[in-house]
């Protein structure tokens, strides 16, 4: 394939799922030929190429990225939090899914976050961003269990060591983490924890309590964060901070297995995450429109950038309009990748000039209401 859809590919990959760039296509670090590992902080990205060369897959190698993560960048990671894992195996080709997201404690409702009275001081106060109810029950350890025993190499105890490592002897405060303490100081003062934190770039950070818990999980698996003793410790601070969090929620916590999305463009298989991920659909979406746009092999340039701007705009108002959790309402994927509609915002991306994005908000029923694509 031509240069151009090389490039495509990238930008593609640069936008809509890392969501900024900040670099050219041709700049990067080093020439990898067997493997390389690649996270927003030096020691995650060397806790996984650790887990790599001491035998480990992808699989355990994501895993050990994820952990480190939670280490040394906590807003980026953590084990209160969740996430999903898009895994290929090569042997036989097979693309398999898990969904390991937060979630909703049973007791929530849809006015729980309508809280009135007094604010705290700084940026993400409100209920939804601060104290006990922004606490969801969380997947993360849950889901490094599922992607290790399913699919790794190495036992839990070796993917979790390099973590385990920093939060015991420390790692030194990145700039990321220090402009974090510092955009957030008046919320961090009032943590009991946090506020002990010395997050000055460059100075070294053990985190003891972490450690403590990275221990336990490496001796007894999930389970001791989904109902033992570290599990009773988080429900207690969840509700002694104003949350609904319950034991059983922890005890019911379940990974899901969800089928990945596919399709064809540009001569490549696009494989990509489902709901409850809206960005896969977006991606997928906007390369079917994008490909009947320009053709299978565009000229890099102007019109190509313009009509990938203009393929992203329907799909958006997809995401809008349809998007939730598939455990609780219907996603109608198949109607919203119906070939008229596709048809319709590819004849519009196509046009000269941005169009409005109002001229790309077709209903899913819009697609079996017509056979041809209309003037």
């Amino acid at each position: 394939m031509k240069r151009a859809i090389s490039t495509l590919s990238w930008t593609l990959a640069a936008l809509l799922v890392a969501g900024l760039t900040t670099s050219s296509p041709g700049n990067h670090a080093g020439v990898f030929s067997a493997d390389a590992v690649a996270a927003d902080h030096f020691e995650a990205s060397k806790a996984g190429a650790e887990v790599l060369a001491a035998g480990g897959n992808a699989a355990d190698a994501a895993a050990a990225t994820m952990l480190a993560l939670g280490v040394v960048n906590p807003a980026s990671s953590g084990l209160g939090g969740g996430g999903f894992a898009l895994y290929y195996r090569a042997a036989d080709r097979s693309v398999s899914f898990l969904d390991f997201r937060e979630r909703a404690p049973r007791a929530a409702d849809p006015t729980m976050f309508e809280v009135q009275g007094e604010r705290a001081d700084g940026p993400a106060n409100a209920p939804s961003q601060l104290g006990g109810l922004a606490a969801g029950v969380p997947g993360e350890a849950a889901g490094i269990e599922a992607l290790v025993t399913r699919f790794g190499k190495l036992a839990l105890r070796e993917v979790i060591a390099p973590a385990l490592r920093l939060a015991q002897e420390g790692f030194p405060v990145s700039e990321a983490l220090a402009r974090m303490g510092s955009a957030f100081d008046v919320q961090l003062a009032k943590d009991d924890l946090m506020s002990t934190w010395d997050l000055r770039s460059e100075t070294v950070l053990k985190r003891p309590g972490l450690a403590r818990v990275l221990r336990a999980f490496a001796d007894h698996g999930a389970g001791v964060i989904y109902g033992g003793v570290i599990g009773q410790e988080m429900v207690s601070s969840v509700r002694r901070h104003g949350g609904i969090m319950t034991l059983d929620d922890l005890r019911a916590y379940r990974v899901r297995n969800r089928e990945p999305i596919e399709a064809n463009a540009f001569g490549y298989r696009w494989t990509t995450a489902p709901p409850p991920s809206a960005g896969g659909f977006t991606m997928v979406q906007s390369l079917s429109i994008l490909e009947k746009a320009v053709g299978d092999e565009p000229s890099y340039g102007a019109p190509l950038l313009h009509a990938m701007a203009e393929s992203w705009k329907g799909p958006f108002l997809d995401r809008q309009s349809y998007f939730g959790d598939p455990d609780f309402v219907i996603i109608p994927i198949d109607g919203m990748l119906d070939p008229h509609r596709i048809e319709r915002r590819a004849e519009l991306a196509a046009r000269e000039g941005a169009q409005p994005a109002s001229a790309y908000e077709l209903p899913v029923e819009w697609g079996r209401k017509h056979t041809k694509t209309p003037d």
